[in-house]
């Protein structure tokens, strides 16, 4: 049954580029009313022709400049945030004190810190902040959770995370204006090892290498290898490439329990297998993270409207966003360093929970 007007929530989207018209044409199609598309004056054509084809001819596009407007819209119940990385925070503490709902791209901010302060003043406003880390609404990844939460499996020793990017979506003005490996890339796999893991890291090592003296310059690394451990003495693994083989979008779990094996495995543009005398032939792998985690993202947003509806509970706790922010700080400092790097209590937020 269609949604009446009245429960539909109303939508304001700050950021109507590659990730923001994704979310654009996934709202679209949840129990909400697009109020607003904010972004900037060269943008909104585009973002004109976007509605045209979605038949949003009621929702108005805004630039930047009229961002108070927008906010102090009595309909707008939920902001969600595609803007540039270094504006989140200010958008953020602005929506909240508005009162607003919040869904923001990650990262909410540039340091734990800031994250924090988000944190405790959506509390204060008694009011949802969610970041989005799409690979928890994941099918596959999200039953990989499920059979750890059932305790079936024995205690989970080892988690193996690998994230190896098709190079052909990542320029170098794209890897120069990301924020590094480590937060652009690095920091879902974080997400997963503290979900999976369900508990707090307590260090990580890291070791990197830079493929060409293009990342050099960017005082970034191409690839990279971690190892996290956690109080149970859980260890993850996690392998990432910016610039992996052009074979796909290389996306794989793995968890070794005391009593069995966890895995999955990559999505192919199709099932169909070929077998004759030479071999067997398989799909291609989906190339693109937007085709790859396509469900997930509106899984994902479909979550968020349902906590601002008070029908669910954000099942992205703050701690553990503050949690995987620290990992990103500590992993560039055992690059540089080499060294095992140890996490404390006060490192991770002094157990506050948010």
């Amino acid at each position: 049954m269609e949604p009446t007007r009245k429960n539909r929530i109303g939508i304001a989207l700050f950021g109507c580029g590659r990730i923001g018209s994704l979310h654009l044409r996934n709202l679209a199609t949840l129990p909400t009313e697009i109020l607003w598309v904010v972004d900037v004056k060269v943008s909104h054509e585009n973002i004109t022709d976007l509605l045209d084809e979605l038949r949003l001819s009621s929702t108005q596009v805004a630039d930047v400049s009229e961002m108070d407007k927008v906010l102090l819209d009595e309909r707008v119940n939920g902001i969600i945030i595609c803007t540039r990385v270094d504006q989140h925070e200010r958008l953020i503490i602005e929506a909240l004190n508005a009162g607003k709902h919040v869904f923001c791209e990650k990262p909410l901010a540039l340091s734990t810190q800031s994250i924090i302060t988000c944190y405790q003043l959506a509390q204060k406003f008694h009011r949802s902040l969610m970041c989005g880390f799409q690979r928890r609404f994941d099918k596959e990844f999200r039953i990989v959770y499920d059979e750890l939460q059932s305790k079936k499996h024995g205690k989970t020793q080892l988690i193996k995370i690998t994230s190896r990017d098709n190079p052909i979506y990542h320029s170098m003005e794209y890897i120069k204006n990301s924020g590094g490996i480590f937060l652009d890339a690095c920091s879902h796999d974080f997400d997963m090892a503290i979900w999976l893991a369900g508990e707090m890291p307590t260090s990580i090592v890291v070791y990197g290498h830079a493929l060409d003296d293009a990342y050099i310059e960017c005082d970034d690394v191409s690839c990279t290898t971690i190892m996290i451990r956690f109080p149970s003495g859980t260890i993850a693994t996690i392998d990432n490439s910016r610039h992996g083989a052009d074979y796909g979008y290389d996306q794989r779990i793995e968890v070794l329990c005391s009593r069995g094996m966890i895995k999955a495995e990559n999505r192919r543009e199709n099932s169909v297998e070929i077998h004759n005398s030479t071999g067997t032939i398989l799909s291609p792998l989906v190339d693109f993270f937007q085709e790859r985690y396509k469900e997930a993202f509106r899984h994902e947003l479909h979550h968020f409207i349902k906590v601002v509806q008070g029908k669910e509970s954000i099942i992205i706790k703050g701690e553990e966003v503050v949690a995987g922010s620290v990992l990103i700080e500590k992993a560039k400092q055992s690059l540089k360093s080499g060294q095992n790097i140890q996490l404390t209590e006060q490192d991770l937020g002094s157990g506050l929970t948010y």
